[in-house]
This record gives C-alpha cells, sequence and structure tokens, in this order.
C-alpha cells in the first residue's frame, strides 16, 4: 500500500525531474509546501504565457500567437478537408483620429474595433493584431460566402458603436496546401 506521504514524494519528484530516492529523507510538511510552490509557479507561468499571447491594448492576440494560430487551424482544415476563410482588415481612418483626436481616441477606436469583431465572430475563431491598424483572423468551417454574411454583421455592429468604426476587409478561401502568408497576402490585395 502506498502512503499519502510517498506518493506526495513521488509527484514531487516528478514535477521537479528528479528521482525520488532524492527526497526520501524530506519531511512530509515540507513536500507538501514545495508541491504548493510548484503549483503556484506552475499558474504563473501560465499566466505569463497568457500576458505574452495577448495584445495588452485590443486583447486580440499578438501577431505571433495568432499566426502561429491560425497556422494550426489551417493544418486542422487541411487535414479535416473542411473549408476555412482568412480575414485581413484594416481600421479606416486611424491616422485621422490620432492626429485630430490625439492618440487615446486612436487606442479606443482600436479597442472598439477589437472587441466589436471578436463579439460577431465564434469563441473558437482566431482573431490577432497584426499591425497598427491591422488584423487577422480565421475562420474555419465557413466558407466565403458565409464570412462574407459574418463580416457585414462586423461592420453593422461596428456602425452602432460610438466611435462608428468602420473596417476594409479583405476575405479569401484557404486553398489546399496554400500557406497561412500566401492566403494573408491574398485577403491584404
Amino acid at each position: 500500500m502506498v502512503t499519502l506521504e510517498a506518493e506526495l514524494k513521488a509527484t514531487l519528484a516528478e514535477a521537479l525531474g528528479v528521482p525520488t530516492a532524492v527526497l526520501e529523507d524530506v519531511d512530509e510538511g515540507v513536500v507538501e509546501v514545495a508541491l504548493g510552490t510548484v503549483a503556484d509557479l506552475a499558474q504563473r507561468v501560465f499566466e505569463l504565457e497568457q500576458l505574452a499571447e495577448c495584445d495588452e491594448l485590443t486583447g486580440a492576440m499578438r501577431r505571433g500567437a495568432g499566426l502561429r494560430a491560425i497556422d494550426r487551424e489551417a493544418k486542422r482544415a487541411w487535414r479535416s478537408n473542411v473549408p476555412m476563410v482568412v480575414a485581413f482588415i484594416d481600421v479606416d481612418g486611424l491616422k485621422r483620429v490620432n492626429d485630430e483626436q490625439g492618440h487615446a481616441a486612436g487606442d479606443r477606436l482600436l479597442r472598439e474595433v477589437s472587441q466589436t469583431v471578436a463579439s460577431c465572430l465564434r469563441c473558437y475563431d482566431v482573431v490577432a493584431r497584426y499591425g497598427g491598424d491591422e488584423f487577422v483572423c480565421a475562420l474555419p468551417g465557413l466558407v466565403l460566402e458565409e464570412a462574407m454574411v459574418r463580416f457585414g454583421e462586423v461592420r453593422a455592429a461596428l456602425a452602432a458603436t460610438p466611435s462608428r468604426a468602420q473596417i476594409t476587409v479583405g476575405l479569401v478561401e484557404l486553398e489546399a496546401g496554400e500557406t497561412v502568408e500566401a492566403a494573408l497576402e491574398r485577403a491584404d490585395a
């Protein structure tokens, strides 16, 4: 029969990547404290990873994390033989807003666009900030016509916001074996 103390030591040894024998003479209370510390560190690493992937201004994914997520979705679409639409979004008039109303107003505009796009898309669609006033999205399982309807809803929702923001959207359906970069170039064009 395995004792609680033996289980705790085995768990800690696994978490630390050391043989259980290394912890043979360690008190059970110390093992419990160490396990708590390891759990706290794991939670903090998770939180830091989330921060590293999220654009602090808009709440969208950062470019690198977003492109990796879109690439994963593209590979899944190819394996599953399902369609996927890639969107390239430009926020219209950001420079004018920054010049006339200040950068705080421009920041509000970017947040409003990002939040509205995310709220109109499905929770598993990818939304990433690509550059200053650009966002990219992946909509797995949709064909071009469905994505056009969805972005019509985004435009209508943006028209109802305080800024009445406008966006220009390029949509393409991912072609078999096409790289995400190539699809984004087509969508941007």
